[in-house]
């Protein structure tokens, strides 16, 4: 069977009458059905592993629909969606992930913030953060001779109503996320290897996401995205599964990290992964030629 009968097969199946109703409840009122679809199939053309190599069907329509739920594009110029893939015994589990592009729509769709950006911090540039009064006064080098060995730091920055919201990360901070990602554990070729500072901007800006008025459903898929990067995945119903006697005591944000704890030595074991099931360790890797690595 060729690439391109998969292809037909499987948007036969995006454009069948229960799939299109599940479609279009999903995706928000601004976004066509026909251009989202349209979006898919040339990701698809371009990463035909997906439609093979023990990938289960269902399961990457499931994830397909993740996106759709954020009218987020897989489209090759303006991509703010990507699937990847675990290995997980003979199977391939796919696996929705944003781009830093969506990292900033849904942020932007929120209504609340205007923009944000992230930004890279090289040796040579002149910076001074002060936490106190969440000010970043960065001076980049023009020149690259001028940047020095490469980069130290990366910070993100939201434009709200209130004003300005910013995070930062030492390049410490960003390669101990870096070392949990299931595809550097496991030793598998990664994003990390070939764009480690767009990476890095998309780290941070995810961090600095969850700190914003943003809707409970928006996030809810950061911080979906931030475990799922370092190969913990954690259900929904697993968010406030503490003691009753302990409810108002720990908040949201500390019941997920201390669920992250229990998995974060799993380098020696299979990583579990709620959403998906068992990860042999393999971790995440882009399909081939899917140009993932330059698209953030």
């Amino acid at each position: 069977m060729s690439s391109r009968t998969a292809i037909q097969i499987f948007e036969d199946s995006m454009n069948s009458p229960n799939a299109l109703t599940k479609l279009k409840g999903l995706l928000p009122p601004t976004v066509a059905t026909d251009s989202f679809i349209g979006s898919v199939i040339t990701y698809l053309k371009d990463n035909p592993k997906l439609l093979y190599d023990n990938v289960p069907q269902d399961q990457l329509m499931i994830e397909i629909r993740r996106a759709a739920k954020f009218g987020l594009s897989f489209g090759k110029h303006n991509r703010e969606a990507c699937i990847c893939t675990y290995k997980s015994g003979k199977q391939r589990l796919p696996q929705f992930q944003l781009m830093y592009r969506g990292c900033v729509r849904l942020a932007r769709n929120s209504g609340e913030i205007f923009n944000v950006r992230g930004h890279t911090i090289y040796a040579g540039d002149k910076y001074k953060y002060e936490m106190s009064t969440n000010n970043m006064d960065h001076q980049p080098a023009m020149l690259d001779e001028d940047r020095g060995e490469g980069a130290i730091g990366f910070y993100a920055v939201a434009e709200t109503k209130w004003g300005q919201e910013i995070d930062y990360m030492t390049l410490g901070d960003v390669n101990a996320i870096r070392l949990r990602s299931p595809s550097v554990r496991g030793g598998s070729s990664s994003p990390w290897d070939t764009d480690f500072n767009e990476m890095a901007k998309k780290t941070v800006t995810i961090r600095l996401c969850k700190t914003l008025p943003l809707s409970d459903e928006v996030m809810a898929e950061f911080v979906k995205q931030e475990y799922e990067a370092v190969g913990v995945g954690i259900a929904d119903a697993e968010f406030t599964e503490v003691p009753p006697e302990q409810e108002n005591q720990r908040t949201i944000k500390e019941n997920i990290q201390a669920k992250a704890e229990q998995y974060k030595d799993s380098e020696k074991g299979p990583v579990k992964n709620d959403f998906q099931g068992y990860s042999n360790g393999d971790g995440v890797e882009p399909p081939l030629g899917s140009g993932f690595e330059n698209d953030f």
